[in-house]
């Protein structure tokens, strides 16, 4: 495989399974591009998911990694109370196994670094490199992120950040493409190919890493092909009772105070499984709390035919309270 990128080869992709690494999605690939780059004095965007959480668990050998058999959605590693994989989504529990039911193999790795993290690991391996993070734990003005772009040889951002740089660079690098399907949000592999497809048609030389080089987004994002890509989508989306199939609602509970938000999630989850009908599909995850510029919060899913009449019964804890987020799907 080449594995030079330029303009006239404007996407590769990097398979972590079987190339070496400097450190953690840190690939020989990536180190001689950006080497190139900083010989060249030629900016370097590199791209990691926006949360910590999705950590997976994936085989280095094929690339498999679990799904949850209810909503799709990639199985997260958790090592408390005990080594499992959870849904963040119904919490759904898989006991943790070391052998691949896709190849047999044994080199199953939890990935999902932070972010800081990573910012690490380039910081070391390139100690002469002015390097820049911009991620959703800090809070500059769009302004001034632009101007410290034109100060910094390498960019590390979040893809929720991407909308704040918008030039002055030479190279794209998404470190992790499984970073983002293993987020808990079953619209994550169209967001996911819409923005590479958004980079790979903007003309800037892009390398995707993946532990995954065989998968069916990756595939289709390669041959350019929308039309099988649609199909897919609609295909999962029907099959998992997902928009426009039926209908879906989340539900955030955040506050200041985790005991709060925890209080408030268990109070609507008793409301909800007395008035609702047996085809209204609830999950919450108890395990997951985040916070986000000092509140906590917590969500709850709804799926279902007729969600608009259960919602309504629902009036005085979600309109009238500050801590209630509806948002419709």
């Amino acid at each position: 495989m080449d594995t030079s990128l330029s303009h006239q080869n404007s996407l590769i992709v990097v398979p972590l399974g079987t190339t070496f690494l400097h450190a953690p999605l840190i690939s020989h690939e990536l180190t001689v591009l950006l080497e190139s780059a900083l010989a060249k004095k030629e900016k370097t965007l590199l791209l990691y998911n926006r949360r910590g959480f999705g950590r997976a668990w994936i085989c280095q050998d094929c690339g498999y990694y679990p799904l949850c058999p209810n909503c799709d959605i990639a199985l997260a590693y958790h090592t408390s109370p005990q080594k499992q994989l959870i849904c963040h989504h119904c919490s759904h529990t898989t006991a943790l196994f070391l052998d691949c039911p896709s190849c047999g193999g044994q080199r199953f790795q939890s990935v999902g670094l932070g972010i800081q993290e990573i910012e690490s690991h380039i910081s070391r391996l390139f100690p002469r490199a002015s390097l820049l993070r911009v991620d959703s734990d800090k809070d500059e003005k769009k302004q001034t992120i632009t101007n410290a772009i034109e100060h910094h040889d390498i960019i590390l951002a979040t893809y929720a950040s991407l909308g704040l740089i918008h030039s002055g660079i030479h190279y794209i690098v998404s470190l992790l493409f499984e970073s983002e399907l293993t987020l808990p949000d079953y619209r994550m592999e169209e967001e996911l190919y819409h923005t590479l497809e958004y980079l790979k048609k903007s003309g800037t030389p892009l390398m995707i890493q993946t532990y995954t080089p065989e998968h069916p987004l990756l595939t289709l994002l390669l041959e350019g092909n929308y039309k099988d890509f649609l199909t897919r989508m609609s295909s999962e989306r029907e099959k998992f009772d997902y928009p426009p199939y039926t209908q879906f609602a989340l539900l955030r509970i955040h506050d200041e105070r985790r005991e709060k938000v925890e209080d408030m999630v268990a109070r609507i989850v008793n409301k909800i499984e007395t008035i609702k009908t047996p085809d209204i599909f609830i999950a919450y995850d108890k395990e997951l709390h985040e916070k986000y510029r000092g509140e906590w919060s917590q969500k709850i899913i709804l799926k279902g035919k007729n969600l608009d009449v259960l919602i309504r019964e629902l009036e005085v804890e979600i309109l009238r309270n500050r801590s209630v987020t509806l948002e419709w799907r």
